[in-house]
């Protein structure tokens, strides 16, 4: 298995061991940075993963999907954009301010959210399912949970970066 990691600057690549088991180490400086994780194996669909800094990625656990015997086009990489889409296909548009997801509550099922406040963006999670939506005025809005039938925590990240809990009130 090969292993990618794209910065603004540098590409570094690494082979992971025979079991699939992998270590990337960077030593980032103290600001905002942008890779691209993939992961590419002769017989499996390519995986993408975006990764933004300064934050810690521990134990990120990647599964191959096995590509289709009888394809002959290129496959496209399965992003957080993909998986997210693949979950929710036909999901309204996403929300475009934080106001909608003020109203939620740990009791609603993650459906229910997106039915409620779109589609989001991307789904990050490894081990848990981290749902991530962009807003308009440079916000984030994430939601954590380990399963789909509750929500465990909602944040929003303001854009100069500052975090706030969405349940802590509730």
């Amino acid at each position: 298995m090969t292993v990618t990691l794209e910065g603004e600057s540098d590409v570094r690549t690494f082979r992971s061991a025979s079991d699939g088991r992998y270590l990337v180490s960077l030593w980032q400086p103290p600001f905002k940075a942008e890779y691209k994780l993939s992961v590419t194996k002769t017989g499996f669909l390519p995986y993408e993963k975006h990764l933004k800094g300064p934050a810690t990625y521990q134990d990120l656990d990647v599964v191959l999907q096995p590509a289709s015997p009888d394809s002959r086009l290129t496959q496209e990489p399965v992003t957080p954009q993909s998986i997210a889409r693949a979950m929710f296909p036909n999901a309204p548009e996403k929300t475009k301010s934080v106001s909608c997801f003020l109203a939620l509550n740990r009791e609603m099922s993650v459906n229910m959210v997106v039915q409620k406040c779109g589609r989001p963006d991307e789904e990050v999670g490894s081990g848990i399912y981290i749902f991530v939506w962009h807003l308009h005025d440079g916000s984030t809005v994430s939601m954590g949970t380990p399963y789909l039938e509750t929500i465990g925590d909602i944040r929003l990240t303001d854009a100069s970066g500052k975090p706030t809990s969405l349940l802590d009130n509730k």
